[in-house]
């Protein structure tokens, strides 16, 4: 009996502080994962933001012109043109929404 006590308890009072412990890490761990997804996720939204102002600006710049040519555009949107194989220039006016592949703007590659 007084084995029981002496050797068998404080191992098991050992035993259930170390998953006590162990429960407390992960959690800790949990918390500092969810901690640096919320912190880089607030960063991404602020770039996105940020790039979304800088279109808005461009944008609203753009000529209202229906076909201004490629050296009126705002340096953004006319970087982004010739960089794409896939851009498309959509204007809107009196006359209605019109759209066109602006391949044309593009460089020639060397």
């Amino acid at each position: 009996m007084l084995f029981a006590l002496a050797v068998i308890l404080p191992g098991f009072v050992l035993a259930a502080l170390g998953i006590v412990t162990l429960r407390q890490d992960r959690s800790l761990a949990d918390q500092q994962v969810r901690e640096r997804r919320d912190l880089l996720a607030d960063r991404a939204v602020a770039v996105l933001e940020t790039e979304l102002r800088g279109w808005d600006a461009a944008l609203a710049t753009l000529p209202a012109d229906s076909k201004p040519g490629p050296a009126r555009f705002p340096p953004l949107i006319r970087t982004a043109l010739e960089r794409s194989d896939l851009a498309v220039l959509v204007s809107g006016g009196p006359a209605g929404t019109r759209a066109g592949r602006c391949r044309a703007h593009r460089t020639a590659p060397a």
